[in-house]
């Protein structure tokens, strides 16, 4: 019942936020194209941190589609961000993440712990 009720919080949440992001890009349509270097870094960042905050990717890439339309600059342009988001996202996780898992695994006393732990520190 529980997971029933983060899904339901989780898609009321996405509904009221595409619901208020489609108010809001209506009314800046053109500014993001009149400022488009900028505006597209500022979708670069908004993405990476909202995915990183656990907000679903497909508000941005719908807001994309509504700015510039179904063409090949946008479904390149969303495709390159998604792929440079998750790159730093797995480099964060490796190299800054990776000894505190490191510590969790030691100090449990799990058969799985300590073969995980060995392939951690050498995994080739």
């Amino acid at each position: 019942i529980g997971a029933t009720i983060v899904m339901t919080v989780g898609f009321m949440f996405n509904v009221f936020l595409a619901r208020e992001a489609t108010k809001w890009i209506e009314g800046k349509h053109h500014w993001f194209i009149d400022h488009e270097p900028w505006s597209l870094l500022g979708f670069a960042v908004a993405f990476l941190v909202g995915t990183t905050l656990f907000v679903p990717a497909q508000p941005f890439t719908v807001a994309i589609g509504y700015i510039y339309g179904l063409s090949v600059f946008s479904v390149c342009f969303v495709y390159c961000v998604e792929a440079l988001t998750v790159f730093i996202l797995f480099m964060v996780a490796r190299h800054w993440f990776r000894p505190a898992l490191e510590e969790w695994l030691n100090n449990r006393n799990l058969i799985l712990a300590h073969g995980m732990a060995a392939y951690l520190k050498n995994p080739w």
